[in-house]
Parts: structure tokens; sequence; C-alpha cells
């Protein structure tokens, strides 16, 4: 009786098994079909997004990423691209330069982008973190949580900017969930589950991790929403 009861209770545990991977397979097929449509609609990703999910990235366009990751925050890429093109004409492009430039200049320079006070200290803040500790080539060689902490950690850092830092300036492997991405599972009824971190870890768990192709899906996301 005791041998018959442990055999049904294998079956049903391994028949819940099957139907949780089968459910997975099955939204996993469902976003590499929505995946694929994107891209043949909307094809590489250009702009912006042609040097945010560029293959090889030197040292300078990882930089010029994290910079436009701060300066994007609260406004159109538009103005933040302004922004960066005032720091472009005036050689300051850079992490380092950022990190030994007078607040008064750097304001002028980022006006454009809008909050420009705030983030004339947080453009130093992230300067100097990278700047005085190896730079990204030495960040790029952490785990991603701990790079995800140590970025959270800097006033003006919250996790869609540490994520895009991550995903984009370092190509390392996390999903950045934005308004864009929200709107986007909203309007495919993806998910109810639009917080944070349950639509990060709803990408992330029913994707396979490829850094090209994540980042990819998140900017043909953000193109197809704005084209809406």
């Amino acid at each position: 009786m005791a041998n018959w009861l442990f055999a049904s209770v294998l079956c049903k545990s391994s028949n819940i098994d099957r139907i949780r991977y089968n459910l997975y397979r099955l939204f996993m097929t469902r976003l590499m079909t929505i995946y694929a449509k994107l891209e043949a609609k909307y094809g590489s990703p250009l702009g912006q997004w042609g040097l945010w999910c560029r293959g090889r990235k030197t040292a300078s366009d990882r930089e010029e990423i994290v910079i436009g990751a701060i300066l994007a925050q609260n406004t159109s890429w538009h103005n933040a691209e302004m922004a960066i093109s005032n720091l472009k004409s005036k050689n300051l492009l850079s992490l380092c330069a950022i990190s030994r430039c007078s607040k008064n200049r750097l304001l002028e320079l980022i006006k454009p982008a809008g909050f420009f006070n705030q983030k004339a200290d947080y453009l130093f803040n992230v300067a100097k973190y990278f700047t005085d500790n190896g730079g990204l080539k030495e960040k790029r060689k952490l785990s991603v949580e701990c790079l995800r902490l140590e970025l959270l950690s800097l006033k003006g850092v919250g996790r869609e900017t540490a994520d895009s830092i991550i995903l984009y300036a370092c190509d390392l492997p996390i999903f950045v969930v934005d308004e864009y991405t929200r709107r986007f599972a909203r309007r495919l009824r993806l998910t109810s589950r639009l917080d944070y971190q349950p639509l990060q870890n709803y990408f992330q768990k029913r994707l396979d991790t490829d850094v090209r192709m994540w980042q990819y899906f998140h900017a043909l996301i953000v193109i197809s929403e704005k084209n809406l």
C-alpha cells in the first residue's frame, strides 16, 4: 500500500513538472516569436541603439553609453543627445574628463538634458566610481549581481539606469525594464506582474541567456512602442 502511494505521488509530481516545463517552453516560444516579428519589422536598431547594441565596442563607446544612460533619465533621447553632443564638442565625453571637470562647466554643457544640476552630480559620482576603480574594463569582470549592487549604491543610479549600464555598456546579461517594457508587456498581455523585478524575471526566465539578443530585444521593444 505504501509503495503504491509513493508511486502515485511520484507520478503526480512528474506530471506537474512536465506541465510546468511545457508552459515554460510555450512562453519561451511566444517571446521568441514576438522577437522575430519585431526584428523582421524594424531590422537592426539604428541611431542610439546602433551604438548601444554594437557587437564590438571600444572603451570610448562604453563610456558614452554610461554617460548617455545618466543623461537620458526623465527626458527624451533627443535632449540627452544634444547634451552628449555638447560634451563631445568640448572633448569631455569620457568618464575621466567628467571626473575632472568643474561642476559649473558641466552644468552648462548638459542643460539640454534637463535636471542638469542633479545630473551633473550623478555624472560626477558615476565617473569617479569607474575611474577610481580601474574603469569599465575592471568592473566588467564582476558578477552581474555584484556590479548591480555597487551601481545602485551610487546617488542618482536606479535600477533602470544600473541595468542599462550593465547590459549595454558592460555587455553583461540583465534585461532592462523601463516604461516601454511595461507598456509592451501590458499591451500584449504577457503578464499581469508589471513591477520592475517580476517583469525582469519574466523575460530572463523565458529567454536564453544571450546578451546580444537581450540588447536587441529591449531596443526593439522601445522602438516598437515609440512607433505605435
